[in-house]
């Protein structure tokens, strides 16, 4: 992994991960900044509000850091991560659904039109149609399209082979395609 802008070499996760129990919270930082919008993009498709969405990522991010202990494969961080992303978002689900419960009849406010990125009715198409693709389609085109990962990269991340990879990244083409038909 290099640095685009300087062209130097990143350290990987295995070694900012161990940089960061020994002590080091800058490396966390770096760890942070590497992950953040593939954090964002999975709280998003859960939450569907911005507000609610950020609160969502720093909670996933202060597990991890409270956990990183517990990380048996340093290298692996970004699968770890994903892991915790998804199962904090099953947690806000069953707060909500407890919540919406106990306040049975009242309205808590959903998201307004303004909150939802971009206002071309295509890009909405297309948003909604991803956001229904099951989670590791959706994860596996935002780190391949998205974030412009490699697919070696995206595959880790993921816990799949190289042609397991090829083939979530070929379903979830193949979904928006009978989603949004010849559109796009």
């Amino acid at each position: 992994m290099t640095d685009s802008a300087s062209g130097s070499a990143l350290p990987d996760d295995r070694h900012l991960v161990e940089k960061v129990r020994a002590g080091d919270v800058a490396a966390f930082g770096q760890l942070y900044d590497r992950y953040v919008r593939l954090i964002h993009t999975i709280c998003y498709s859960t939450t569907g509000n911005t507000e609610e969405t950020g609160d969502l990522v720093h909670e996933v991010f202060l597990r991890s850091f409270r956990n990183l202990a517990q990380l048996r494969e340093p290298d692996r961080f970004g699968s770890w991560l994903v892991a915790i992303a998804k199962r904090a978002s099953r947690d806000w689900i069953r707060r909500k659904m407890r919540d919406r419960h106990e306040f049975i009849g009242i309205d808590p406010g959903g998201e307004s039109e303004d909150d939802a990125p971009g206002g071309d009715e295509q890009m909405q198409r297309l948003r909604h149609a991803i956001s229904t693709l099951p989670d590791n389609e959706r994860i596996a085109l935002h780190l391949f399209y998205l974030d412009e990962q490699s697919a070696e990269k995206a595959r880790k991340v993921l816990g799949l082979s190289r042609s397991g990879f090829y083939r979530v990244l070929e379903r979830a083409r193949d979904r928006l395609r009978d989603i949004l038909g010849s559109e796009f």
